[in-house]
């Protein structure tokens, strides 16, 4: 995706709000194993309408995600509800790995509306 030293820019539009970490603490596993396989297949969902069917994983990347809610959650359990986003991103082969060597620290913003997160890869030059 990235030859040449070009940037590239990926946005998904999911249609769903990433979820509030306190809506998944102490769930039974099986819930969880539900709610992952759910995030790989809305980010799946994403790739496809986004048109992107050939993926290189970037290994430096900067990641911006947006959340719209009916309310805004706590920031913290906002980044912890995103552990689900992000490692499906890793799984979905837009990213090499969701450590801090990869990704950095992400970008988190919030907005009131109808449900929704939006995701924004960019590759970081020299690191693709």
């Amino acid at each position: 995706m990235a030859s040449g030293g070009r940037r590239v820019i990926i946005i998904l539009d999911i249609p769903e709000s990433t979820p509030s970490i306190n809506r998944s603490r102490g769930i039974h596993w099986s819930k969880v194993h539900r709610m992952r396989a759910k995030w790989q297949w809305l980010v799946k969902a994403a790739r496809l309408e986004a048109r992107i069917f050939s993926i290189t994983p970037l290994r430096k990347a900067k990641i911006t995600i947006e959340r719209w809610g009916p309310r805004a959650i706590d920031f913290d359990n906002f980044v912890a509800g995103a552990k689900q986003l992000l490692d499906s991103l890793k799984k979905e082969g837009f990213i090499v790995d969701d450590d801090p060597d990869c990704i950095g620290q992400p970008q988190y913003f919030q907005h009131i509306g109808p449900r929704r997160t939006l995701v924004r890869i960019e590759s970081i030059v020299g690191g693709a």
